[in-house]
């Protein structure tokens, strides 16, 4: 296994991720450092806990020799200490960001690993496969718990509600599944029109969004499971869609690289745009909703204004096509993984003002 670290100017301060040797790294840095202007003089603590911008300067570790095939998914633990990584070789991998090494490998799925989640409390994770299962594993002995059966296809996408009461999976056979995952109990079938490829559930744990084949975005109340909006407008199958941290947008990415922004209560279409060339196969909104990052066969990471819709920065540090991202919870880290069998971790870098005297 080895670990690669790159640094980009526009974007992020290091992160290791497993116990082996880096690499020399690069920088390309958009603007002057601004330590090397301030006076000569100890800075207080407090002068440079500031918070950077995913417009500004980030570094990109890489995690390279870890899965064998595709990594189709990742997810960060709820403290933000772990991410986990869902692959085509079967497996899903825990690595350790703060000990720097690879924790275990859960293996149980005959198929590839869609999808992964960790439940709110940080004590599970769920996972859905090709093998038309959903497994819950324990994070604290990676240890098999249950699997849950019931899908006639392929499971595309886990989520847990924000409570961590109920387990929802979507499905090729073209069905929404809600779980009590303690129990492996079935609470709720929701019928969708096709293919459903991904599911989202918000912030407030009311609303579930789902995608399909259909090219239909549908909004459902969780609670009884009726259908509340079925937002059209796309050209081609959607892949991908995710909830703005507050709730009030969901994002839709197809396979035909379109992108649409829709109001979550009305459900009209905010914004639209076609600027990945390639299927878009993951979103994710940044913890303060200013920010959106999309991920695409063509190899990029596009990063989003969420208000405006525009697009600002693009990052092209994987070989080959990106299947998933993800924020953190304060939003200064993004993790990426893709068919290039890679894990890369994108941070922002830290932003220090100038001091004042004392």
């Amino acid at each position: 296994m080895r670990l690669q670290k790159i640094v980009f100017s526009t974007l992020l301060p290091l992160l290791s991720i497993v116990s082996v040797p880096v690499s020399a790294s690069r920088q390309y840095t958009p603007m002057q450092n601004q330590m090397a202007q301030l006076p000569t003089q100890i800075l207080k603590q407090e002068e440079v806990k500031a918070t950077g911008s995913w417009t500004g300067k980030l570094t990109v570790d890489t995690i390279g020799g870890g899965h064998s095939q595709a990594v189709f998914a990742v997810a960060f633990s709820p403290d933000g200490q772990n991410i986990a990584s869902g692959s085509a070789d079967r497996s899903i991998k825990v690595w350790s960001l703060i000990a720097k090494k690879l924790i275990y490998t859960l293996r149980g799925h005959s198929n590839w690993v869609s999808s992964v989640a960790f439940s709110p409390d940080g004590q599970n994770i769920a996972s859905g496969s090709g093998d038309r299962t959903i497994k819950l594993w324990d994070t604290k002995t990676g240890t098999l718990i249950r699997t849950i059966t019931g899908h006639k296809d392929w499971v595309s996408s886990v989520a847990f509600t924000p409570d961590g009461e109920i387990l929802a999976s979507g499905s090729g056979d073209g069905t929404i599944k809600l779980w009590n995952w303690r129990t492996g109990e079935l609470v709720r079938t929701i019928s969708e029109q096709g293919v459903v490829s991904a599911i989202a559930i918000s912030p407030d744990g009311k609303t579930l969004a789902s995608g399909n084949y259909s090219r239909t975005v549908a909004l459902w109340n969780l609670s009884n499971g009726k259908l509340r909006h079925a937002l059209k407008g796309h050209l081609r199958p959607i892949y991908a869609i995710a909830f703005s941290s507050d709730g009030k947008t969901l994002a839709s990415g197809s396979n035909g690289g379109e992108i649409k922004l829709w109001n979550v209560r009305s459900g009209e279409l905010r914004h639209s745009s076609s600027q990945h060339s390639d299927e878009v196969t993951s979103l994710a909104f940044s913890s303060d909703g200013k920010t959106f990052a999309s991920a695409s066969g063509d190899k990029t990471i596009k990063l989003w204004n969420s208000d405006t819709g525009k697009l600002f920065r693009t990052l092209a540090d994987h070989a080959a096509g990106v299947m998933a991202v993800t924020f953190n919870r304060d939003g200064q880290i993004m993790i990426s993984g893709g068919r290039d069998r890679t894990i890369k971790i994108w941070r922002v870098a830290p932003y220090y003002p100038v001091p004042t005297r004392s």
